[in-house]
C-alpha cells in the first residue's frame, strides 16, 4: 500500500511517534523540532518538506489516517495548499499542545489532536488511581493509617506505545 496525497504518515521512533502528511511524489511535510530527541526542550519547530524515506530513516512507518471515522477529512487540495503555505515557517512547538501530530491532524481534519498526548495523560491518571486503590487495600491489610499510605504516593510511571494499522513496504 502506497500513500496518497493527504495521507498521514506515522513514524515509530521507539518511545514516541513522529507524524507527517504525504504531499505526493515521495515527499512529506512535517513539523520538525531542531533536535528530534530532546523535543521537551524545544519551543519552536520548522515546517519542512522532505523525502519520505529521508524522514523515516531506518524506523518503521505506516499510513494512519487515525481520525477518519471520527471526523470528515478536508478536501485534499485544501490540505496540501495549507501544508505548503506553512513551508519554511518556524512555529511554536510544545510536546503537549503543539506537536507534529497536532500539526498534521489540523491539516487533515481542521482539528489539532494528539493521541500520544491523550494516552500519556490517560495512562498517568489510570496508573495513579490503580496505585491509590492498591495502597488503600494495603493500608487495610496492614492496619496502617489510610492518610499516611494514600498521601505518600508521589511516583508515576507512564508508558507510551503506538500501533500502526497498515504497514508500508519500502522499495
Amino acid at each position: 500500500i502506497y500513500p496518497k496525497p493527504g495521507d498521514l504518515i506515522e513514524i515509530s521512533r521507539g518511545l514516541y511517534q513522529h507524524w507527517a502528511i504525504y504531499v505526493g511524489e515521495g515527499y512529506v511535510i512535517h513539523l520538525a523540532p531542531p533536535c528530534e530527541y530532546f523535543t521537551l526542550l524545544c519551543d519552536k519547530a520548522k515546517v519542512k518538506k522532505e523525502e519520505l524515506y529521508e524522514v523515516v530513516g531506518n524506523d518503521e512507518y505506516c499510513i494512519n489516517n487515525l481520525l477518519d471515522e471520527k471526523y470528515e477529512p478536508r478536501p485534499v487540495r485544501e490540505m496540501l495548499q495549507d501544508a505548503h503555505r506553512f513551508l519554511g515557517r518556524e512555529l511554536p512547538y510544545c510536546v503537549f499542545r503543539e506537536n507534529c501530530e497536532h500539526f498534521v491532524t489540523e491539516l487533515r481534519y481542521g482539528k489539532p489532536q494528539s493521541r500520544q498526548v491523550h494516552r500519556i495523560f490517560y495512562c498517568k491518571l489510570l496508573l495513579k488511581h490503580q496505585l491509590n486503590i492498591v495502597q488503600l487495600l494495603g493500608a487495610c491489610v496492614t492496619q496502617s493509617t489510610f492518610r499516611q499510605t494514600f498521601c505518600d504516593n508521589h511516583r508515576h510511571v507512564t508508558s507510551v506505545s503506538g500501533t500502526c494499522h497498515s504497514s508500508l513496504t519500502r522499495q
